[in-house]
């Protein structure tokens, strides 16, 4: 695990602990989200923590894809990081959530310039159920183009899976999209248990707990 990533990932906020509710209607005892990462600093950091694990694992493709919105911003951050840190130039594009009406027609659903046979990298933030990259895989194959998606990156995966007890990461896997993650949230719950960071412990033993409940409901069956 990426721990000076996570610790960064704290000081700026984009990981708190207590209680919320998810765009899935599920209450959750942690919520990570990268729309604090707002600055110069953080954008760099991340981008080259997926730049790393690209080239980690030599994972091929043509071209990066950035879904709307969280996830452009993430994108750009990991082309910039794979061509100043490691000498690797790629297309990036990303994603409209409204059609375009006017203009090329081949922006009408997205930004950049997408090539027919493209393999694409997916780049987001977090993996919880999966449904919006379903989504963008259905976007993909509507365009009748031959594009594929072989790799997905994903800063933090929640490991959860759906209402029928279906790993998202199993099911990406069964349409040709295996799964990358920098941080996995087992692994980040039990590093922060009762560890001091910078004067502050944001996991204690009732936190801890929580998680596991949450995780006995929601997490991988057994």
């Amino acid at each position: 695990m990426n721990e000076e990533l996570l610790k960064f990932l704290l000081k700026k906020n984009a990981l708190k602990f207590g209680q919320f509710v998810l765009k899935s209607g599920r209450t959750s005892p942690y919520f990570f989200s990268t729309g604090s990462l707002d600055d110069g600093e953080s954008l760099s950091k991340v981008g080259e923590a997926y730049a790393q694990m690209v080239v980690d694992n030599d994972i091929e493709f043509d071209a990066i894809l950035g879904p709307a919105y969280k996830g452009i911003p993430l994108a750009v951050a990991t082309g910039q990081a794979l061509f100043e840190k490691h000498g690797r130039n790629t297309r990036m594009i990303y994603d409209r959530k409204e059609e375009k009406s006017h203009g090329v027609e081949g922006e009408r659903f997205f930004v950049g310039n997408l090539m027919r046979g493209d393999r694409l990298l997916m780049i987001d933030d977090v993996m919880t159920t999966g449904y919006t990259k379903f989504a963008m895989l259905d976007k993909l194959r509507g365009m009748n183009m031959e594009l594929s998606v072989p790799a997905l990156a994903i800063l933090m995966d929640r490991e959860e899976t759906d209402e029928e007890g279906k790993s998202a990461l199993a099911e990406l896997e069964s349409r040709g999209v295996h799964t990358y993650s920098i941080l996995k949230v087992s692994e980040v719950f039990e590093f922060l248990l009762e560890r001091d960071i910078d004067g502050k412990v944001y996991v204690n033993q009732e936190q801890y707990g929580a998680f596991e409940e949450y995780n006995k409901k929601y997490g991988p069956r057994k």
